[in-house]
């Protein structure tokens, strides 16, 4: 889920396509594979005694991939919510006489 994350917080404020120039920035391309190696290392090798962890199977894989994804569309309808709000109350406010 920490890759979904990585992925929904590049754009912030009025920005919704958090897709948009997704591979533009070396950099974050390489932050997001050394996160999803590390992770997959962290579980799959005996490094997961050390965090007394368990290998997942393949359907926990997927079940965790999903969950993950779930955030991108949740993320966005968050974006919009609190713009619908954001614009509610500037629209609301009372002037000061």
């Amino acid at each position: 889920m920490q890759v979904f994350n990585e992925i929904n917080a590049r754009k912030i404020a009025n920005e919704y396509n958090v897709f948009e120039g997704f591979f533009d920035s070396p950099i974050f391309s390489c932050v997001l594979v050394f996160t999803i190696v590390i992770q997959v290392i962290i579980m799959e090798t005996v490094i997961a005694d050390f965090f007394e962890l368990r290998s997942l199977c393949w359907e926990e894989w997927v079940g965790s991939v999903g969950i993950g994804l779930a955030s991108l569309p949740i993320g966005f309808a968050t974006k919009v919510v609190l713009k619908g709000i954001e614009g509610k109350k500037k629209a609301t406010k009372v002037q000061p006489v």
